[in-house]
């Protein structure tokens, strides 16, 4: 003979197990739920796409800085000057020059160069954002 209460306890189990909306409802919430993350990703890899040129643009330019500024003792700083306006030129980066100071300081051993230019990224048609860029750049005279 069956208790009442595992009468009751067999009939709500049994309930559970045959109400097939709860798993419908939660089987949409998760298909809803992932195609708003895969469109948040989506959006993530296309911005990461549109910013990396410029990027990159930039760490190779930061590359041919240092790489000037390390150049021999023998060149004056009119000719590190051209250097740097022929790397920006090749890399598409427009230095004016204005923005561009070479300096060569004997009494501390020192090339410094300091430049500030613009960089282009455009996210959607009628968006373009201009990022601002100023590096500094020192390197020892040997």
């Amino acid at each position: 003979m069956q208790s009442r209460a595992s009468r009751l306890l067999k009939k709500n189990i049994g309930r559970l197990a045959r109400s097939p909306r709860s798993t419908r409802s939660q089987a949409g919430a998760v298909r809803v739920r992932t195609m708003v993350e895969l469109t948040v990703l989506a959006l993530i890899a296309y911005l990461v796409f549109q910013a990396a040129p410029a990027v990159i643009s930039r760490v190779g330019f930061l590359n041919e800085l240092t790489a000037i500024a390390n150049s021999p003792v023998l060149e004056d700083a009119s000719v590190l000057r051209q250097k740097v306006l022929d790397a920006a030129a090749s890399r598409s980066i427009a230095v004016v020059s204005e923005n561009l100071h070479v300096r060569r300081d004997q009494e501390q051993s020192k090339t410094i160069i300091d430049v500030r230019y613009e960089l282009f990224m455009n996210f959607f048609p009628r968006f373009t954002y201009v990022w601002h860029v100023e590096d500094h750049v020192e390197a020892l005279l040997f």
